[in-house]
């Protein structure tokens, strides 16, 4: 925080008009310097938390999965269906085995398509003074890493998120339900508290650089202490 000046209120946790708060955690010092005065971030494709093995902190092997609900027409010998983004060829032959009462069917018939969307993202963590979990969101965050990035002004940073191309975001919801997005995950994570920014594109791995953010650096043992403080920033 060296050059910075904060003014920093007490406040009780829990109080309504506690702002909310971003947080980056990384476990090498010089990944969050980076992150705070170049704004630079790493996305990686859905499917690198599927393969990660570290005790279910982050890694998910259903991280990724999307459902597409869709109705389509079909008659018998029609070539080819369009699932929610994708295309599928027919194969008649395989359907009449299956499916014989489709064999002479036709009308609207109702699929279901569970796939791994084919995207990068870049997590965070979102934390407001609303939250009754908040001790447990900083609990998880130490699995996370050594070095946590704080950012005060959520608006200025979704303001410099929104410049990148096929950008999206969402504040992610945890559910055991069978449905599946990329907006949703299971009960078990949820003190994860994630906050996604999506890029909509395939490969494994880009950067992206925003620029200095507004924040500052802490352990994940200070983070609780922030959090309980009005921090705003003056020089």
């Amino acid at each position: 925080m060296a050059g910075k000046t904060f003014i920093l209120h007490l406040k009780i946790k829990g109080e309504n008009n506690m702002h909310c708060v971003f947080v980056k955690t990384f476990d090498k010092k010089e990944y969050a310097e980076d992150f705070l005065n170049n704004g630079k971030m790493l996305f990686r494709h859905v499917s690198y938390y599927q393969e990660l093995e570290d005790g279910q902190i982050r890694g998910d092997n259903n991280e990724g999965y999307v459902t597409d609900h869709s109705k389509v027409f079909i008659k018998e010998n029609t070539k080819t269906l369009r699932i929610g983004d994708s295309k599928f060829f027919v194969d008649w032959e395989g359907v009449q085995r299956d499916y014989p009462e489709l064999k002479s069917a036709s009308g609207n018939f109702n699929f279901e398509l569970t796939y791994i969307a084919d995207v990068q993202i870049f997590c965070m963590t979102y934390i407001n003074g609303q939250m009754q979990n908040m001790d447990d969101i900083v609990e998880t965050i130490k699995g996370f890493g050594k070095y946590c990035v704080v950012i005060i002004d959520c608006a200025d940073f979704l303001n410099k998120i929104s410049t990148i191309k096929d950008i999206a975001y969402v504040r992610v919801k945890y559910s055991d339900t069978e449905e599946k997005n990329l907006g949703i995950k299971r009960e078990l994570y949820k003190n994860q508290s994630e906050f996604r920014v999506i890029k909509r594109q395939g490969g494994e791995k880009s950067f992206e650089t925003l620029g200095k953010l507004k924040g500052f650096i802490c352990s994940p043992d200070d983070l609780l202490l922030f959090l309980l403080l009005d921090v705003k920033e003056i020089g």
